[in-house]
């Protein structure tokens, strides 16, 4: 699969200057593999948010400091923000908040993201990571919890609408 169209962006390219170990996460990730042009670009960042801050700061750029506590800044670049957030686990939940830790595991912080269609991440190379088979689901539409679907709904309860927004989607 050929994501060089997405990665060669001159906006996203500002971002993997600063940070190229930086790697896309999400629905833009799925909706490029759907063939559907993304809406907004959010980032996996195996560093801290304080960190990456201070990366972009001296690289010129305006950071805001949109959810530290769980590892998110927002980066921007020509008056669009960039959402980077820290790669994590969620050590405990309350049905939709959580209590987070920072790691450097892309493959473990995949295994805490609600659907396998949107656990992918593509770094600056246009290489593709699919820890749970999510380009699979995406041709046989499939939307499919990480791991255990009980587990996913406990750690937040928004994600039972998310499941049927993408079922009505997709």
């Amino acid at each position: 699969m050929q994501f060089c169209k997405m990665v060669r962006m001159p906006k996203l390219a500002k971002i993997w200057k600063v940070l190229p170990e930086a790697r896309l996460v999400g629905g833009c990730v799925r909706d490029s593999i759907l063939g559907i042009p993304p809406k907004d670009f959010d980032f996996a960042i195996p560093i801290c948010p304080e960190e990456a801050s201070k990366k972009f700061k001296d690289a010129g750029y305006t950071v805001l400091e949109t959810g530290l506590q769980h590892g998110t800044i927002t980066v921007m670049i020509e008056n669009e923000g960039f959402e980077l957030t820290t790669l994590r686990t969620d050590d405990k939940t309350d049905g939709r908040h959580a209590t987070v830790s920072w790691i450097t595991d892309w493959k473990a912080d995949s295994t805490r993201r609600d659907f396998t269609i949107n656990s992918m991440y593509i770094d600056c190379y246009g290489n593709l990571y699919d820890y749970h088979n999510g380009v699979e689901d995406i041709k046989n539409k499939v939307i499919r919890f990480v791991g255990d679907a009980d587990k996913r709904i406990k750690e937040d309860a928004l994600r039972i609408l998310r499941y049927f927004r993408f079922m009505g989607r997709f």
